[in-house]
């Protein structure tokens, strides 16, 4: 079993191996993620 916490934070990279994982039976994925509109990144007015 395999919990990770703000999927939605993560990149393309680990959401792929997340994806693996699960598709192929090598771990039980426990995900949580945000349901409130996420803050856009602080760097964007720069």
């Amino acid at each position: 079993m395999l919990g990770v916490d703000d999927v939605h934070l993560l990149d393309a990279l680990s959401i792929t191996l997340l994806h693996h994982l699960a598709v192929t039976g090598a771990a039980t994925l426990v995900l949580t993620v945000r349901t409130d509109p996420v803050a856009a990144d602080p760097t964007t007015p720069l």
